[in-house]
């Protein structure tokens, strides 16, 4: 019977400690999912971590996270102005803004996280059903290989195969990486208009221009967190 290492061990280890963290994530609601994705991620890389860098479909995906797990820096309004001018009306509406920037940001750092470990996931599992199914399906394979490893072998691609179409991990990677572009465009195009505003500003307190730009922000981001947008359509459904 051919030696099973211990690397070899913790690689299969990992792929379904993977797998688990796409049925949970799936399953819970978008707040859920973001506790289970955070939580999970850090306890496997802490526990899986040496041994995910040396699959590198799976480090591809999970390589990039850590940069993006820490919080967006938060945004802060000055109390006054360079003129001595106090707007207490137009600071309100601003604050109010980057408040809402803050937000934006923390949510795409957290949907890109998400969308590269849904990617990841899915590149394992596309590795393990046509990579392993197809070294499964040669004759020579069948013919050296004692029965009981093609049997664990076969029962490894059929899960991976049911976890890929009932679950596609493929979609919420897509998914999730489309709204972290549509973020942070908005951050970009917001702060943007506020440098606009900021410029066009006289020695009045109308929050008018602010305010308007508040609503847009606000309606942005719930159009894009929405559940009911849209979603990227899979290839197999």
């Amino acid at each position: 019977m051919p030696h099973v290492s211990l690397d070899q061990i913790e690689k299969v280890a990992a792929f379904f400690a993977l797998a688990v963290l796409v049925l949970a994530a799936t399953a819970l609601s978008e707040i859920g999912r973001s506790i289970i994705i955070s939580s999970a991620t850090r306890f496997i890389k802490s526990r899986f971590g040496e041994t995910l860098k040396s699959i590198p479909i799976i480090g591809a995906g999970l390589g990039l996270t850590n940069d993006l797990i820490a919080n967006a820096p938060e945004r802060s309004s000055e109390a006054g102005y360079g003129d001595g001018v106090a707007r207490p009306r137009y600071q309100l509406a601003k604050q109010q803004v980057l408040k809402r920037l803050n937000e934006a940001a923390s949510i795409r750092s957290k949907r890109a996280i998400l969308a590269r470990v849904f990617t990841g996931v899915a590149g394992s599992l596309t590795f393990a059903q046509y990579i392993i199914g197809g070294i499964l399906g040669s004759s020579f394979f069948q013919q050296k290989t004692p029965p009981n490893i093609i049997g664990a072998s076969g029962l490894f691609v059929l899960v991976a195969s049911l976890l890929t179409h009932h679950y596609h991990p493929d979609v919420s990677g897509q998914n999730n990486s489309v709204a972290a572009t549509k973020l942070n465009a908005l951050i970009r195009r917001t702060e943007d208009r506020m440098v606009v505003i900021e410029a066009q500003l006289d020695d009045g307190d109308d929050p008018k221009l602010m305010l308007e730009l508040l609503e847009k922000l606000t309606a942005e981001i719930n159009e894009i967190t929405s559940p009911s947008q849209p979603v990227v359509k899979s290839k197999g459904r």
